[in-house]
């Protein structure tokens, strides 16, 4: 099937269902004149990309796979049609389930494909696939769901850039200001006021790069601006498994499957800085991971990301400080040696400690100047005051993280439980010169993650579930397929119930954890629980109410504890999560060694 035929076919199709939608439903105008040529025209460009790879036998077949995809809409209006909660909300769900069925279809085809690209060919298209299907759902985003918590803030501060170049919000929080993005009145201002000024409080890394954005396209090109930073970190998520030196079938599956899953997914469009850091820490790994190879350049480089971290955000403080530890142990390795003398070497450290140093002083300079406090951040010093910030319990934190009912990891992703078992597999890689590359990514993480469940808002109260494990998505994945190879090494060596069981138990893990992916997509208000409303009630959080009202009044929720709501069952329920977390870090190091033998 040729170019041009593959595009009048795709033209052919949009009109044919364009007749099928009656001109009366809710929504079809808009649907008809401009979103569905826009989402058919992006996916037909995506398949078009990844056909050229798709092995020459089954292209045809890939090709006119392609036109399932119109099904899609013109089902979610015939499920609209009898439901009492208006076409609107299902052309909303259809719409993104259409962005996701063009995504699975895209990355089975290049699965076919990959064998024939570099590594560096099949990260680019896997980038491509997920950059594609975001830019699909930016027009939900924009027409339909408001922004939440702190994301209007953000975008308050980006348009303050962007329009009057300065810092002060004083006419920006007025409503007729920020009301193309914000439909109703903001509640509260996060900023301080310094005599006739009002400066914010929210970080401004973020603002800073979405303000061309902004200036452009409004609400629609910050979400366009992530949606390329969650391809790029897609595109070095494959590249550091493979720097691990992970088959290519492992790294492809798990990115592909952390690519389609809570929280990566979920934060692709959140207006919030944290899958920026998660893009800093993997260029740093992978640069430190040339060890001796590495160049000055690359550690200068390395040293400036390593600085902007907390001009993104002040919870990476302590990130930051594991990073710049791994970074300055390189720079300084030349000097613990025989080149104490040296004088390039030391030129060299040099140069490093500036790169880091310069974006910390000028941020430094710049809360001087604007608040008269330097570090580590107005927000710090504005909440110290009003709540507890360090509290004192860092076990309850480390299990919520993971554990939490409302706020953890395991009960929206249950397939990152794969990253336990790959434990044993991750320290197996610490040789064949993979030891700086592991090291980049364990010191930030533990020092990021002892530090956030430290915290006595561990959970970021009104943000969705595990932004503050977003930054250390670089080894969860990475442990994830450690887990995902010492798995299917084991499931070679079982008998027959054993892999049916095995088989079945990871199924059921991917399938929930894309099916709360869908869900945190379509209905994306079920994303957000406030901590104080549901100690109040004592409910189980948005997400569980949902399964529960699905699954006839049975609440699976209860299965986790409740480290925020302090429930009676918190601790019984942690220690039985954290056996099970135990029990397959164990599994790991016996299929280490049964894989070994």
């Amino acid at each position: 099937m040729g170019v041009l035929a593959f595009a009048f076919a795709n033209v052919a199709a949009l009109a044919v269902v364009a007749v099928v939608l009656p001109a009366h439903a809710e929504g079809a105008r808009t649907a008809v004149l401009w979103l569905w040529p826009y989402a058919f025209g992006l996916a037909t460009l995506g398949t078009l990309a990844i056909a050229r790879v798709v092995p020459a036998p089954e292209r045809r077949r890939f090709l006119t796979r392609h036109f399932l995809l119109y099904a899609c809409l013109p089902a979610g209006w015939s499920f609209a049609a009898t439901d009492p909660s208006g076409a609107a909300a299902r052309w909303a769900t259809a719409y993104v389930v259409f962005a996701f069925a063009f995504s699975v279809h895209a990355a089975h085809g290049l699965w076919r494909g990959r064998h024939d690209l570099a590594d560096a060919g099949v990260a680019r298209l896997l980038a491509s696939v997920v950059l594609v299907a975001q830019l699909m759902v930016v027009p939900f985003y924009t027409l339909a769901i408001p922004p939440e918590a702190d994301e209007p803030h953000y975008l308050i501060l980006a348009q303050s850039l962007a329009l009057d170049r300065d810092l002060d919000l004083q006419n920006d929080y007025q409503p007729a200001r920020y009301r193309a993005f914000y439909p109703g009145r903001l509640s509260d201002r996060h900023a301080i006021e310094v005599g006739s000024k009002l400066y914010p409080i929210r970080d401004l890394g973020l603002p800073i790069l979405a303000a061309l954005p902004f200036a452009l396209a409004g609400r629609a090109g910050v979400l366009i601006l992530l949606g390329i930073i969650a391809a790029l970190v897609v595109w070095q998520s494959y590249l550091l498994l493979r720097d691990l030196g992970f088959a290519r079938g492992v790294a492809f599956a798990t990115v592909a499957v952390a690519a389609a899953t809570h929280p990566l997914l979920t934060y692709a469009n959140q207006i919030y800085p944290d899958l920026i850091v998660t893009l800093v820490v993997l260029l740093v790994a992978r640069l430190l991971g040339r060890g001796a190879l590495l160049s000055t350049r690359g550690l200068v480089i390395a040293g400036a990301l390593v600085g902007l971290l907390p001009w993104l955000t002040t919870r990476a403080w302590f990130l930051a400080l594991g990073l710049a530890a791994c970074v300055l142990w390189r720079a300084a390795a030349p000097l613990l040696g025989d080149a104490t003398r040296d004088g390039a070497a030391w030129r060299r450290a040099g140069a490093v400690v500036a790169a880091g140093l310069a974006p910390i002083l000028v941020l430094a300079g710049l809360n001087q100047v604007l608040f008269g406090l330097a570090l580590p951040g107005a927000g710090f010093y504005q909440i110290r005051g009003q709540q507890v910030v360090l509290s004192g319990q860092p076990y309850a934190g480390a299990v919520g993280l993971f554990f939490d009912r409302i706020f953890g990891l395991i009960g929206r992703a249950p397939i990152y439980l794969l990253a336990f078992i790959g434990i044993a597999g991750l320290l197996q890689r610490r040789g064949a010169g993979r030891g700086a590359l592991l090291a980049a990514l364990g010191v930030p993480f533990l020092a990021h993650f002892v530090f956030i469940a430290s915290l006595e808002h561990w959970h970021s109260d009104w943000a969705p579930a595990s932004r503050n494990l977003v930054p250390l998505l670089p080894l969860l994945v990475a442990a994830g397929a450690a887990g995902l190879e010492l798995t299917v090494a084991g499931v070679r060596v079982l008998g027959r119930p054993g892999r049916i069981a095995v088989l079945a138990l990871v199924g059921a893990a991917l399938g929930w954890s894309i099916a709360v992916s869908l869900v945190y997509s379509t209905l994306p208000q079920i994303r957000y629980n406030l901590p104080e409303q549901l100690r109040a009630a004592g409910t189980t959080g948005r997400l569980w109410r949902f399964v529960q009202d699905q699954l006839g009044g049975i609440d699976v929720g209860r299965a986790f504890p409740s480290i925020v709501q302090d429930s009676g069952s918190a601790g019984p329920l942690s220690a039985l999560w954290l056996a099970v977390a135990l029990g397959l870090v164990c599994a790991g190091w016996r299929l280490r060694r049964l894989r070994a033998a």
